[in-house]
């Protein structure tokens, strides 16, 4: 504990913005461990943006109120005005 750690990663570039967004959601929709489907729960609430957030929570972060900071984010910044868009 304290130390410096150096990790060596292999990370992704992209040209744009939503290349970037494309290929996460491509992620999400198809990633497979074990071959299952790591977000299929996440998934089934596709229509719906605080279900999907709270299946994510466990599953695609660490962090307990995952979901929770997520719904904060989507309030505070009015998300849900590009449902449907």
């Amino acid at each position: 504990m304290g130390k410096w750690v150096t990790v060596n990663a292999k990370f992704r570039a992209y040209h744009t913005l939503a290349e970037s967004c494309d290929d996460h959601a491509r992620h999400i929709a198809t990633f497979k461990r074990d071959g299952k489907l790591v977000y299929a729960k996440a998934m089934s609430h596709a229509g719906d943006a605080r279900a999907f957030a709270g299946a994510l929570e466990g599953v695609y972060a660490t962090d307990s109120h995952y979901a929770e900071k997520l719904w904060e984010m989507m309030d505070e910044h009015r998300l849900e005005r590009f449902d449907d868009a």
